[in-house]
Parts: structure tokens; C-alpha cells; sequence
């Protein structure tokens, strides 16, 4: 008894009871540690190791842990890289500041990369004694990173690859079919005997069908491209915008004798910054597919804003219509690319199943939603919502448009000179006969050095340049002339472009290198007229008090040319009928009274409108006035503007009794 109450004794039973439990301390710690996942090692001032764990001792090819301690790097499997490795430490160590870093080393399978965290061990004074290192092996992710780099790379050569293809197929493709085209269009205008020319006018429309249809799949290739899905925002005027819309479906409403109604909400921002052209193929799309599918209905497109996030305004578009629906089962499948609800073969709608996938993918880049809803034989609602800015509209003058569309053919004075560049003969022969019809003296050339060579011997008016030329290209030829023309101290001559390919692809490039615009094939002269026009020097504002001499050169009324526009007979009495009801006597009344009230920017629009509706009747007087007026109408001239008015209300009024009397002659 009194042996086991000796202090000694008892000191040293709890001294053994400690040592016990510290070696079991140690164990549990030395075990957690050996089995750590990675690698993990320390070392001494010295870069000598004292220890690791079981990972780091496998792959550095020891059989325990313990044969790690005071070895050195120059010992171990990444001896090539020690003094890499030791350099490191000692920067750690010396500078006392951790670092993560990726480390190579050779293990006994072979090099390996791995993700190092460094720091340095600290006793309790705070002096550096050493380092610890915590190293995870990435080779195989690295390794899989640049398979995913070698694959993301192939797959942007495939893409650049799929466009280059897609960009000489559109070439290689619509350069002979625009000759087609061109050609069957002068070949209809000279053709005096009716079947033939019916039968030339059937291989143009049938041409015509087959572009339509290229141009559907390059533009589904186009929409799914990554440039494409990029927004180019600008400011413009929204309700002119929808305005247009309107006016290009009138001649569709007519045909379908179907009805449009427009509700703008009173708060919708007239201007905003968006992307308009991926916003004006949405919209038309949408409302193009509401008139195709309604006979003798209503479509109602509808705008209004609906929120505000993140300084952007919310707007929703729903377009409606009483057509013929869309079945349940369909309506999961319409935004598929080339899908149709209605079989070609039935041959009740035209078209490719296009539009709508187009509508998805663009409002995808806009980050908006679109919902459908439609019941069969009843009609259909499709509502789309997307974010624009609301911005304050520009001064007035920005309102006015500079280049007014034309349906007729000026012919220009002669003396005029073009340098044509192409390079594809039927090309240059179709454009060279085009030109020739506007009384054009045009000098031909079939790469970019010969028009160089031209350029220096001689001054042209214009100049016309197809883009893809076998030397170098059209944007380049445009670049070229413009520096020789500054070098020599020489006036800028308008360059127009010409492209088979899609014309969005080209379109910035075609504006960075100075030219005047960009016209894709096939030509019209239609298209000449108006771009070789807009270039002429403009007259200051003035009216000729004798309009007849001017006027006289214009009919008020070309049949031939309203059927050109529209297509039939029917569709045409419509039309006018339209126009003698609707804008010669109720919107012209409207136009009379803010001319009176001198409201001139609601004049400005009123003007903007009926000359939209002029466009497709063949009423080219009517249109060359209503033309003048618009351009002058916010001139703040009352003067001016009291002559001009005058010419339009006496034009107007002629133009009602011929329409009259021909439409009586129709009954």
C-alpha cells in the first residue's frame, strides 16, 4: 500500500500514461497526414525533407515515408528539375510570403505537372525554420485543357471553313443565277410577242423563286453564326420604323382583303437604341407570317412598354391575327428551321420555314422571350418582349430623309462616265446594258489594276465595283483610288459596291473602305437609278413656277409599272382603290390640315406616310411631288413649303379624276 502511494512512483506511472497518449496523438496525426490526398512534403532551411505523406513517397518511387528524411531534390526522381524547385523554396523561405505555382517534375512515371501551395514554417519566435508544400497533380487536366484548346481550335477553322464555304457558294451561285435574272428582266422589256414574253417572264420569276430560296439558307447559316448573334446597336426612330412595316405589307393586305390595325400605346418611346435591323426582321417576319395565314380577316399589331430594368425599357410587340391557327402539335415545331405546318407540296403558302427560326435565334441575342398562342381555324397570338433603350429624339433636321425611294427611271445626261470593275462576263454584260439604259458612257475593267490603271488616265462620275475581283478585292480597290485621289489632290468619286454574296457579311467592310453603299446581285435598274441619283449635286430648295414642263415627263398614271408591283390586275384596281378612298380623300385632308395648322413635323409625317402608299400604285407625278414635299416639308421655309403645297394639292386633285375614270373603266 505504501509503495503504490510513493510520489515517485506515481510520476512516473503518469509520466508512461502521457508518453502513451502522446505516441497515439502522434500516430492518429501521423496517419491522417500519411493519407492526405496529393502530395504533401516539408523541408528544413536546407531544402533537406523531413517528411511527406504516403502519396509523395508512391510517386517518388521510396517504399515508406521515412526514406524521404534528409534526402534533398538533387536525390530523388526530379533531380533535372532540383535546382528549379530549390530556387523556389528559398524565395518562399527568404521572403517568408506563400505562393501558388505550377511546378513540373519527373516522377517515376514519367513527368508530371502539378498545382503547388508553398508556405513557410514558422516556429514560435516567428522565425522561418523551413517549408511546407501541398502539390496536386493536374496533368490530366492540363492534358484535357489542351485537347479542349486543340478542339475549340478545329472547330473554329470547321466554322471559318463552313462561312468561306457558304460565302463562295453564295458567290459561285448567285452570279449566274443573278445574270438569269438580268438578263430575262431586259429580254422581257424588248420582247414584243405575248407568249414569248410570258414564257421569258416565267424563267424570271422562276430565277427569282430560286434566289429567294438561296437566300433563305444563307440566311439561316447567317443567324446561327457567332458574329451574327452579336447586337449592333444604333438610334432611330421606332414608330417609323413600324410606319414602313405597315406600308411594304399594304399590297399583301389588299391581295388577302384583309385588314391591319396599329395600337401604339401613348407611352411608347418613339426613339430608342437597339439593334434595328435584327428588330425590323422580327417584326416583319412575325407580321409577314400574320398576312400570309389570314384571308379576309384583321391583324392587329400592338407595342407597348411593359417595364423598366436596368435602365433598359421592357417592350412588348404582340401581333395577332384571325387567321387559320396553328395546331397544337405544330406549335412546338414552328421554330425549327425549315419546317413548314403546311406541306409544300400542297402549294396553298409560299415560303421555306425560315422566318420564325430566324425570330427565335435574333431574339435569343436581344435576350427575349416569345410566346405563342393559337387556336386552329381561329387565329393566332404571338408575343414577343425584349429590352431597348429609350433615348431623346435628335434635332428635326435629322428627321428628313436624304434618299427617298423612287419607282420610276431618270435618265441621266449624257457625258456621264462610270468605271465598271467586274470580272464575270455575263455580269459585266447585264450591268454594262443596265447602265447604258440611264444613258451612261461606261468604261469597263476586269480587276482591280486595270480600274487603277483607268483611274489615272481619266475622271469618272462614278465608279462601280464588284467586290470579289481575282487580283485584290473591290473594298481594297476602293481604299486605293481614295488615297490617289487625295495624293493628287482630286475630288472624291462615289464608288458603289457589288456583291453576290450576303450582303450583311460585307456591309461593314463596304462602309470602312469609303464606299457609298453596297448593291447585291442581281442588279435592277430600279437600284441604279436611285443610288447613281442620290449622288448628283442636289439644286437648293426652289420651285419651278412652271411645273408642267417637268411634270409633263412623268404620267400620272403607269399601268405597266403598278403591275409590275403588283403582280395582277385585281390586286392593282385594289390598290387604287385604296389610294383614291383612303389617301387622296380621307389622309389628304389630314395632310391639308396640319399645312394650315403649320404643325410641320406632324405634316413631315402625314407626307411620309402617303408617299409610302404612292410607291406601289405606278402614280410617278404624284410620287415625284409628294417626294419634294417631304424633303422640305420641316424646311421651316413657309414660303417654300406654301409653292410646294400648292403643286401637290393640284397634283393630287388630277390624280384623283385619272384613278377615277380608270377605275371605271375596270367595272
Amino acid at each position: 500500500m505504501k509503495n503504490e502511494l510513493d510520489p515517485e512512483l506515481i510520476l512516473r506511472k503518469k509520466i508512461i500514461e502521457l508518453e502513451q497518449l502522446l505516441e497515439e496523438k502522434i500516430n492518429y496525426y501521423e496517419n491522417i497526414l500519411s493519407l492526405l490526398p496529393g502530395h504533401v512534403y516539408w523541408v528544413n532551411r536546407d531544402n533537406i525533407y523531413l517528411g511527406c505523406n504516403n502519396e509523395q513517397a508512391k510517386d517518388a518511387g521510396l517504399s515508406s515515408r521515412q526514406e524521404i528524411v534528409n534526402k534533398r531534390n538533387s536525390e530523388l526522381p526530379w533531380r533535372d528539375q532540383a535546382a528549379e524547385l530549390d530556387r523556389i523554396n528559398n524565395q518562399i523561405m527568404e521572403t517568408g510570403v506563400a505562393q501558388s505555382i505550377i511546378e513540373y517534375a519527373e516522377m517515376i512515371d514519367g513527368v508530371k505537372t502539378y498545382l503547388s501551395q508553398k508556405v513557410p514554417l514558422k516556429n514560435r519566435s516567428g522565425t522561418i525554420i523551413g517549408l511546407l508544400g501541398i502539390s496536386l497533380d493536374i496533368t490530366e487536366l492540363k492534358k484535357t485543357q489542351k485537347e479542349l484548346a486543340k478542339a475549340k481550335e478545329k472547330a473554329e477553322a470547321a466554322n471559318r471553313a463552313k462561312s468561306t464555304f457558304i460565302a463562295n457558294m453564295s458567290h459561285d451561285i448567285r452570279t449566274p443565277l443573278s445574270g438569269i435574272i438580268g438578263m430575262t428582266a431586259l429580254l422581257e422589256e424588248e420582247i414584243t410577242d405575248p407568249i414569248a414574253k410570258e414564257n421569258v417572264r416565267l424563267v424570271h420569276e422562276s430565277g427569282k423563286q430560286l434566289l429567294s430560296l438561296l437566300n433563305s439558307i444563307l440566311e439561316i447559316a447567317a443567324s446561327n453564326a457567332a458574329q451574327e448573334k452579336k447586337l449592333r446597336n444604333s438610334s432611330f426612330n421606332l414608330l417609323t420604323m413600324l410606319e414602313k412595316l405597315v406600308a411594304l405589307e399594304k399590297p399583301a393586305l389588299l391581295y388577302k382583303k384583309s385588314h391591319l390595325r396599329l395600337n401604339l400605346a401613348a407611352d411608347l418611346p418613339q426613339w430608342i437604341e437597339a439593334d434595328q435591323q435584327k428588330l425590323y426582321r422580327i417584326l416583319l417576319n412575325l407580321l409577314s407570317n400574320a398576312i400570309k395565314f389570314t384571308d379576309n380577316g384583321i391583324v392587329t399589331v400592338s407595342a407597348r412598354p411593359i417595364a423598366q430594368k436596368r435602365g433598359k425599357t421592357i417592350l412588348e410587340f404582340k401581333i395577332e391575327d384571325t387567321g387559320i391557327g396553328i395546331s397544337a402539335e405544330n406549335q412546338a415545331r414552328i421554330f425549327d428551321a425549315f419546317y413548314r405546318a403546311t406541306p409544300a407540296y400542297q402549294g396553298t403558302y409560299e415560303g421555306y420555314g425560315v422566318g420564325l427560326h430566324i425570330v427565335r435565334q435574333y431574339l435569343k441575342s436581344f435576350k427575349g422571350t416569345i410566346n405563342v398562342q393559337s387556336v386552329e381555324n381561329q387565329g393566332t397570338s404571338i408575343t414577343i418582349t425584349l429590352p431597348v433603350k429609350a433615348i431623346d429624339p435628335p434635332n428635326a433636321t435629322a428627321l428628313i430623309e436624304d434618299c427617298p425611294e423612287v419607282s420610276h427611271i431618270n435618265t441621266l445626261p449624257k457625258q456621264r462616265n462610270v468605271l465598271l470593275v467586274e470580272d464575270n462576263p455575263m455580269a459585266m454584260k447585264i450591268s454594262t446594258l443596265m447602265l447604258e439604259r440611264l444613258n451612261l458612257t461606261v468604261t469597263p475593267a476586269i480587276n482591280s489594276t486595270e480600274a487603277l490603271d483607268c483611274i489615272k488616265q481619266k475622271r469618272f462620275d462614278w465608279i462601280i465595283t464588284d467586290i470579289g475581283l481575282p487580283d485584290f478585292s473591290g473594298f481594297e480597290l476602293a481604299r486605293r483610288i481614295q488615297a490617289y485621289e487625295i495624293e493628287q489632290q482630286l475630288p472624291h468619286t462615289p464608288i458603289l459596291g457589288l456583291t453576290a454574296h450576303a450582303k450583311r457579311d460585307a456591309l461593314e467592310e463596304s462602309t470602312s473602305s469609303g464606299m457609298l453603299d453596297l448593291l447585291e446581285k442581281p442588279l435592277s435598274l430600279n437600284d441604279l437609278n436611285r443610288h447613281i441619283c442620290s449622288t448628283l449635286p442636289e439644286p437648293a430648295p426652289e420651285v419651278n413656277k412652271n411645273r408642267s414642263t417637268k411634270n409633263n415627263l412623268k404620267p400620272l398614271f403607269d399601268e405597266q409599272l403598278a403591275m409590275k408591283h403588283l403582280g395582277s390586275l385585281i390586286m392593282l384596281q385594289e390598290s387604287i382603290h385604296f389610294l383614291v378612298e383612303a389617301e387622296l380623300h380621307t389622309n389628304f385632308f389630314k395632310i391639308q390640315e396640319s399645312y394650315e395648322q403649320q404643325h410641320w413635323e406632324e405634316l413631315h409625317r402625314l407626307i411620309h406616310l402617303f408617299k409610302n402608299s404612292c410607291i406601289y400604285c405606278g402614280v410617278p407625278r404624284l410620287l415625284e411631288i409628294t417626294t419634294r414635299f417631304e424633303k422640305i416639308s420641316l424646311s421651316q421655309d413657309e414660303k417654300i413649303i406654301k409653292e410646294v403645297f400648292e403643286e401637290f394639292l393640284t397634283t393630287c386633285k388630277e390624280t384623283e379624276q385619272y384613278l377615277t375614270a380608270w377605275l371605271a373603266t375596270k367595272k
